[in-house]
């Protein structure tokens, strides 16, 4: 019987609701919400967001079956092509514009950019759009998952330099960053952390002991954003030190508090809207930014304005969607 550390069998409405708020970090992550001296400390801290999603599947998929895991795997691949499709057709669009859609469809869609080493090893998607390397990243880690099956907690120790290898690697002198934001140097190391507190009591921990670790750790964060951008060292991509310890003390706290938002919007938002909001927002971003680049206020607005319209026009389709669906007979 599961704990009330991990209360597997029960809906964690807490981890929706946080599910929610990673997806408006990750489209803070693609325009900054603050003014241009604060957006590096913004997106430093927005960093959590991507290793909490992974740790929720850590979390959730535990030792998954065969059948299980290949479902999953199948509609991840769906849903991932019907968004590459997406973000092509607006590639071929802006660049027609442009000018430059021979240059663009020539490397688009040469035998090196889909069967290349960078996408197939690397999850590198920058050919279709940046943050798609999530994915497959994903689709990895559930692979790996399925074949190790019981004998997960035998990775455990890969965790801490998986995570010291990324940290260096961001440091790197590579001109891309496929070299780290990949399964291998991401989705592994923090799938294996959610399947590893998962499995291990932290009843002792008290909601108030973690909300402190959350405090004292994003404080330490921002000592280290300043550091480094007084030293001139600002890593490429925002991977510091302190964000695996930070994102994993945030998951624990919603862990440790299930009921948090239950039967709550937010909490339904997070579980039916998050990932549709990761694979489609970045097309709102480009509609704005095309409309009007200079929104009124900060840039907060942009993206809020994007998170908005990005749930709207989701619900929209699901409606549409579920009125073209046949309806079943009695």
């Amino acid at each position: 019987m599961p704990s009330a550390t991990h209360p597997h069998r029960q809906r964690n409405y807490a981890l929706d609701v946080l599910k929610l708020l990673c997806a408006f970090l990750v489209i803070s992550l693609h325009t900054p919400i603050l003014e241009v001296e604060w957006q590096d400390v913004t997106r430093a801290f927005a960093r959590v967001a991507v290793p909490i999603f992974f740790m929720i599947t850590g979390y959730y998929w535990g030792s998954p079956s065969r059948d299980k895991a290949i479902g999953k795997l199948k509609y991840i691949a769906k849903i991932t092509a019907v968004a590459a499709i997406a973000y092509l057709a607006w590639g071929v669009v802006n660049e027609y514009r442009v000018g430059e859609l021979n240059q663009y469809l020539s490397h688009v869609f040469s035998l090196g950019t889909w069967f290349g080493y960078r996408l197939w090893v690397f999850n590198d998607t920058q050919f279709i759009s940046s943050h798609l390397w999530y994915m497959p990243a994903v689709m990895y880690a559930i692979i790996i998952f399925m074949l190790a099956k019981d004998h997960l907690r035998h990775l455990y120790w890969l965790i801490i330099p998986l995570f010291v290898a990324c940290y260096a690697l961001s440091f790197s002198s590579f001109d891309d960053t496929y070299t780290y934001r990949n399964w291998l140097f991401m989705a592994l190391p923090f799938t294996l952390t959610g399947h590893f507190i998962r499995n291990h009591d932290f009843s002792k921990l008290t909601t108030r002991a973690i909300l402190g670790a959350v405090v004292v750790l994003a404080v330490i964060q921002f000592v280290e954003v300043v550091l480094y951008l007084r030293w001139d060292m600002y890593p490429r991509r925002d991977f510091f030190a302190t964000t695996p310890l930070l994102a994993a003390s945030i998951f624990l706290l919603a862990v440790r508090n299930p009921q948090f938002g239950a039967n709550s919007l937010t909490a339904r938002l997070g579980c039916e809207y998050t990932a549709w909001i990761y694979l489609y927002h970045r097309l709102w971003l480009f509609v704005i930014n095309y409309v009007d680049n200079r929104l009124p206020g900060v840039n907060l607005w942009t993206a809020v304005l994007c998170f908005v319209l990005t749930i709207a026009s989701i619900w929209l389709v699901k409606k549409i969607w579920s009125s073209l669906r046949p309806t079943k007979q009695e």
